[in-house]
C-alpha cells in the first residue's frame, strides 16, 4: 500500500475484527448493546446509521483531533500485519473489549476505503485503547492548532468552531469509553441529551426570528396599505373641498341674486306707493275742488 499511515496510539485489536476477540455469548451481549445505543442516540432516530464511511484514505492526525487505529485489511491479514511491522508495531497483543468498540463505532462511523493499486479495502477504526495523561494534553494541543490554523473567532457564532469542539467532543467520549465503556455510554447518552436540547432550541429561536420576520413583513403590508387609504382619503378631501368651494360660490351668488331681487322689489313697492299717493293727493285735490261752492252762488 502506497499511502503512509499513521497511529497515535500504540496497537490496535482492529487488524482483528471484533469478533475474532468474542465469544458466542461475547457477542449476543455486543448485539443487546447495539439495541441499547441504537434507542439512546439520536442519530438513530430515524433509522440504523451506515457501519462505516466510505472516504478516500486513512485519517490524517494533523487534520483532526479523534486518535484512530492503525487500518487493516478485513480480508487480508497479512497485508495488516506488514502494514503493522512496516509502522514498527508487531502482532497485536491487547484484547478489545467489544462493548467498547460497539460504543465508540456508535458516535465515531468507522472509516473504509479500497486501495486503487490493489483494490484491497481498508478499515479504520477509533482507537480503542486508553489514552495517557500525555495523549490527553496532546489532544488539547492539537484542538488549540486547529483553531489557530483556521483562524476562528473566540466570540460569537463560528461554525467551524462548533465543529471542531464537536469533533474534540467525540474525542473526550472516546477517551472515557475507552476506560470504561458503561461510563462512555452514559457520557454518550447524557451529552445527546444535550445536543437535542441544544437542536431544540436553536430551532425555537429560528422559529421565533421567523414569526417575527413574518410579523415585520405582515406590518410593511399593513404600512402599505395604511399609507394607500391615507392617499385616498386625501384626494377625497381635496374632491370634498372642491365641491364645498364650487357650493359656496353657488350660494354666494344666489344670496346676491337675492339680495338684488328684495332690493328691486322693494323699490317697485316704493314707487308703486309713491305713485298711489300722488294719484291720491291729485283725486283729493279734484275731489276738493269740486266740492267747494263758487263763490257767485253765494
Amino acid at each position: 500500500m502506497s499511502t503512509t499511515y499513521a497511529s497515535s496510539s500504540g496497537g490496535v485489536g482492529a487488524s482483528r475484527g471484533p469478533a475474532q476477540h468474542a465469544s458466542t455469548a461475547g457477542r449476543a451481549d455486543v448485539s443487546d448493546l447495539e439495541e441499547a445505543i441504537l434507542q439512546l442516540l439520536p442519530m438513530h432516530h430515524e433509522g440504523k446509521a451506515p457501519s462505516y464511511i466510505d472516504v478516500s484514505g486513512p485519517a490524517n492526525p494533523d487534520d483532526t483531533v479523534i486518535r484512530y487505529d492503525i487500518p487493516y485489511a478485513p480480508g487480508d491479514p497479512k497485508r495488516s500485519l506488514k502494514l503493522r511491522k512496516k509502522l514498527g508495531y508487531g502482532v497485536e497483543e491487547r484484547v478489545v473489549d467489544p462493548n467498547v468498540r460497539v460504543v465508540i463505532d456508535s458516535f465515531i462511523t468507522p472509516r473504509r476505503w479500497v486501495d486503487p493499486e490493489t483494490g484491497v479495502t481498508w478499515v479504520q477504526h477509533a482507537s480503542p485503547f486508553v489514552s495517557s495523561r500525555i495523549e490527553a494534553a496532546d489532544t488539547q494541543e492539537r484542538l488549540h492548532r486547529q483553531l489557530q490554523a483556521h483562524q476562528t473567532r473566540t466570540t460569537g457564532t463560528s461554525p467551524i468552531r462548533s465543529l471542531l469542539v464537536a469533533e474534540c467532543m467525540l474525542e473526550v467520549l472516546r477517551q472515557v469509553t475507552a476506560e470504561c465503556w458503561e461510563r462512555g455510554l452514559l457520557l454518550q447518552h447524557v451529552h445527546s441529551e444535550r445536543v437535542a436540547a441544544q437542536e431544540a432550541h436553536r430551532h425555537l429561536f429560528e422559529s421565533r426570528v421567523g414569526h417575527a420576520f413574518r410579523l415585520a413583513l405582515k406590518g410593511e403590508k399593513d404600512v402599505a396599505k395604511v399609507e394607500e387609504d391615507m392617499r385616498q382619503l386625501r384626494q377625497r378631501v381635496e374632491l370634498l373641498e372642491k365641491e364645498e368651494a364650487e357650493l359656496r360660490q353657488k350660494c354666494n351668488e344666489f344670496e346676491a341674486y337675492a339680495e338684488e331681487q328684495v332690493l328691486i322689489a322693494n323699490k317697485k313697492h316704493s314707487d308703486a306707493l309713491l305713485k298711489l299717493k300722488k294719484e291720491g293727493a291729485q283725486k283729493r285735490a279734484q275731489l276738493e275742488q269740486q266740492l267747494v261752492i263758487p263763490a257767485h252762488l253765494q
